[in-house]
């Protein structure tokens, strides 16, 4: 029942970022049906959700709440956002994950996901493409599609997810996975989202210079190798690259406009900063995290929201050569993190958008509780036997 539960919710997860069902507003519906994981697995196991690795998440949630709860009271800003409701949902989609994959973990449950990112993946990605991308031109200085930044974050979790983890007793189901990840990988190049861009290459990069798998390493480094070749060779696929994805199809010698007017809210964002140093100023929005946490919350929020930003980069990146689960966590985060910089609401949202990310932190933590508590049973001393006379 849990497995079938918990799939179900990661299933409508997927299907709430259909462009459709944002607009008709039943994406709502269907991310509510993450309390019904959390119900079942609270009733059977109750004791899951207090496990060290999760406090100090609570502790956050709480702190923040509590933080933007007495700035609301004392100042004229208004504190309770979209920022505080992401961070809720980010700590139900952990926690839930955590219980799950402690006591109910199996290749089976993490090949089902695999499918389910791969179809349901594929199926946002033609989506978005029917209804927005096709015909669209590539070196465009407007963009097809509005939303691109979130689906293309949420097709790279897809690919990196379905490449890493699909495993098949048949070569045709794993060839099938490859094949439709490549399909969700054309249609992210073709969104041009160019901080999703910038976060691929944090993984890519890690798996180059980074993971202890030598084969994939090599595997990366030839590909991309011969990728930079093409392109460098071929005037069309080095002007579609730099005009139309790294330029967007603006002006080179305007960095306000070539970073989509960013430049210029981010300079008017700063220079209130002062005014408002320590507690914020309130709800706000600047696509740069870092700035926008500074300006909402001022010093003081920007050292709880940091500080536990931190701690979990600690653990992950402590653990990261532990296992392919806690290794995958590791660089997502870090794609997130960078994504953070062109963007005002990751790692944490918008909605749904971050729950590959927090879904994997859970199961990561789970992998790091099992390996503790399996040391400490190892550690435990072996009674010596007697022999009855």
């Amino acid at each position: 029942m849990a497995k079938a539960l918990y799939l179900l919710a990661v299933l409508c997860s997927m299907t709430s970022q259909i462009p459709a069902v944002l607009d008709s507003g039943g994406d709502q519906y269907l991310k509510a049906v993450w309390v019904l994981p959390f119900l079942y697995l609270l009733l059977s196991n109750p004791r899951s959700y207090l496990k060290n690795e999760l406090l100090f998440f609570y502790f956050f949630v709480f702190i923040f709440a509590y933080y933007c709860f007495v700035c609301d009271m004392f100042t004229d800003g208004k504190y309770f956002t979209e920022d505080l409701y992401n961070t809720a949902v980010s700590l139900l989609m952990t926690t839930v994950s955590f219980n799950f994959w402690k006591n109910h973990s199996s290749n089976g449950v993490l090949q089902a996901i695999c499918l389910i990112f791969a179809v349901s993946g594929t199926i946002l990605a033609i989506n978005v493409y029917i209804n927005f991308l096709q015909g669209a031109s590539v070196t465009s200085a407007t963009y097809a599609f509005s939303d691109k930044n979130s689906v293309a974050q949420i097709l790279l979790c897809c690919v990196t997810f379905v490449l890493i983890f699909s495993q098949s007793s048949t070569r045709l189901m794993l060839w099938v996975n490859r094949f439709l990840a490549l399909i969700m990988l054309f249609i992210l190049i073709l969104l041009r989202s160019r901080a999703t861009f910038v976060s691929g290459l944090v993984i890519i990069g890690y798996y180059i210079f980074k993971s202890g798998n030598k084969r994939a390493r090599y595997w990366f480094f030839i590909i991309l190798s011969l990728v930079v070749m093409y392109i460098a060779s071929n005037t069309s696929a080095s002007d579609i690259i730099y005009n139309g994805i790294i330029m967007g199809g603006r002006d080179a010698s305007d960095v306000n406009d070539v970073s989509s007017g960013r430049v210029f809210l981010v300079m008017i964002a700063i220079a209130q900063i002062p005014e408002h140093l320590w507690v914020g100023i309130g709800d706000y929005y600047v696509d740069c995290m870092p700035i926008n946490i500074l300006l909402q919350y001022g010093v003081v929020g920007v050292i709880i929201v940091f500080t536990f930003l931190f701690y979990l980069f600690r653990i992950l990146k402590k653990h990261h050569k532990t296992g392919k689960i806690c290794s995958t966590a590791y660089i997502i985060y870090l794609s997130f993190l960078v994504n953070a910089l062109f963007e005002a609401r990751p790692p944490f949202g918008p909605g749904v958008r971050s729950f590959t990310l927090w879904m994997l932190v859970g199961f990561a933590l789970a992998e790091i509780c099992k390996s503790t508590k399996s040391k400490e049973i190892s550690k435990q001393p072996i009674l010596p036997t007697t022999k009855n006379s």
